[in-house]
């Protein structure tokens, strides 16, 4: 804290200088304060003057106003400044309240008894039904959107299904007749009827889904993966990760996504 007029001065200046302010007139024009109100800054008599012309001063000089204070303010400590402060905010404060009183008891003292209350619920009524109304309408969008979402989930099943019958054509439209083939004729080879699922292969590898193993192949065993059937307590203890075993059905898998194991058995020795 300065406590001599000299060093109240220098420290001016140099906020005068950093300023961009090279006279004291022109401090006294820029804040619009008055000479004798800086004269009195710089004699270290800071705590007579108006709090709004500290202000000025610590806006010009490109200042706080809290370190402003603390420097040319003698006998303001922080906690004072603050309580000022809070005395000019709560001075604001009842400033709007009065004026909000004032204009509220203006506007209702011209009208008649009861008039004004009146007036009030009505407004209120009126903010209700338009609350309402506003309810009323986002429900209403809200609504149209899940039917939006509904129809588009539907289309897109639609969709699928169109492509998935597309893929597997020849599948449906000719495998019936091979069928009925087949039951008319049980000799007839079924190697024949191997080249109708080609296009159910297709579609599978078009989804993504990949098998896992293949019949009659050996693998190593993996328990995330196969399934060991007809297990039994030795088997259980005679088989670890790793171990050869035998496919017996094909697995599925959806990218990462396992759909279902492949069942597998011991090799036969």
């Amino acid at each position: 804290m300065n406590d001599s007029p000299e060093n109240f001065t220098q420290s001016l200046k140099k906020m005068m200088q950093t300023a961009g302010i090279a006279s004291w007139q022109m401090l006294s024009d820029r804040a619009g304060v008055s000479r004798r109100a800086i004269d009195s800054l710089r004699k270290g008599n800071g705590a007579n003057l108006k709090y709004a012309d500290l202000a000025k001063l610590a806006t010009v000089l490109q200042t706080n106003i809290t370190d402003f204070m603390t420097e040319f303010v003698d006998k303001f400590t922080g906690e004072s400044i603050n309580n000022l402060y809070e005395q000019t905010e709560h001075s604001h404060e009842v400033i709007n309240d009065r004026i909000t009183h004032d204009v509220t008891v203006d506007c209702f003292d011209d009208l008649p008894s009861g008039m004004g209350n009146d007036l009030v619920e009505q407004n209120q009524k009126q903010n209700q039904g338009q609350n309402q109304e506003r309810n009323l309408d986002l429900q209403a969008e809200y609504q149209l959107l899940l039917d939006r979402l509904e129809q588009q989930k539907q289309d897109l099943r639609s969709q699928l299904i169109r492509e998935a019958v597309q893929q597997i054509e020849s599948l449906i439209l000719q495998l019936p007749s091979a069928i009925y083939a087949v039951q008319q004729n049980p000799q007839l080879p079924a190697k024949n009827i191997l080249p109708l699922l080609r296009p159910l292969d297709l579609l599978l590898q078009q989804w993504q889904v990949k098998p896992i193993g293949a019949v009659g192949e050996q693998i190593a065993y993996d328990p995330q993966e196969h399934e060991l059937m007809d297990q039994t307590m030795d088997q259980e203890q005679a088989i670890a990760v790793g171990d050869r075993v035998l496919v017996r059905y094909v697995g599925y898998k959806l990218g990462a996504r396992l759909l279902y194991r492949a069942r597998v058995s011991l090799p036969l020795h």
